[in-house]
């Protein structure tokens, strides 16, 4: 339930694009040996998934694709794409990565996707100093009408993220859509960004300095490495820069 938000996006990349749920590795890395991989799938653009399929195993081969950094999803740690590494599991959770520069809308754990309707979520950023430039977007409509995207019924947030060697890390949210039934007036965005190697030298949000001190919103995690800002989505462009994000 938790990526509820991401899997609605993909359904709707599905019926206006074609593209499958869950794709081969090949749409992300086209060496011929990745054309016959069966051992690990992607889901989405952003995540790929190794099920474990053999009783009682301790290990997974997981076959990252070249091109790409993928981070661990369960413990952080980052990966260039290009080998297959093997990875210890439990019975508790199994391979899964994250494509570096990727966007993963989120909820927090709900009961039932009934209860799901947009005003709150979580995006997750997966910074990498290897990524200059990268995109992704979050779907969501009325959730009862089957022309919701043709009739205009929906909204649309785009996210854009760019950084230089050297430079500040610049992520932007853009909207598109028309007001609908049930469409949130405004809805609450916690931005949560991972894989920084230290806490930002500033950061803005639209311009305006946002400090990170006692009982301000900015929080950051040095255990977990990730930068907590929560902001409000009305349909504005927002716009938060991030300086040194990968300075050592």
């Amino acid at each position: 339930d938790q990526l509820l938000p991401y899997n609605y996006t993909l359904m709707f990349e599905n019926a206006t694009q074609g593209l499958p749920l869950m794709r081969p590795l090949m749409y992300a890395d086209d060496r011929p040996e990745m054309r016959e991989e069966m051992s690990a799938y992607l889901w989405g653009d952003a995540i790929l998934v190794a099920p474990v399929t053999t009783p009682g195993a301790e290990e997974q081969r997981v076959p990252l694709p070249a091109g790409s950094v993928w981070i661990d999803y369960h413990t952080g740690q980052r990966q260039p794409g290009g080998p297959t590494i093997t990875v210890p599991v439990t019975l508790d959770d199994i391979p899964v990565f994250v494509r570096a520069g990727s966007f993963v809308p989120m909820l927090e754990p709900i009961p039932h996707t009934g209860l799901y309707d947009g005003r709150s979520i979580q995006l997750h950023y997966y910074a990498d100093p290897t990524v200059t430039h990268s995109t992704g977007q979050w779907y969501d409509d009325d959730g009862t009408s089957f022309d919701a995207y043709t009739a205009g019924h929906y909204e649309r947030i785009r996210f854009r993220s760019s950084h230089a060697e050297g430079g500040p890390l610049v992520l932007e949210l853009a909207g598109e859509g028309n007001p609908y039934p049930g469409r949130p007036a405004e809805r609450s965005i916690q931005l949560v960004i991972h894989g920084l190697t230290r806490p930002p030298g500033s950061l803005e949000l639209d311009g305006q300095r946002v400090e990170r001190k006692p009982g301000s919103p900015l929080k950051w995690d040095a255990g977990t490495q990730r930068l907590t800002l929560p902001l409000t989505w009305s349909g504005q462009p927002r716009t938060v820069v991030i300086s040194d994000p990968f300075s050592r």
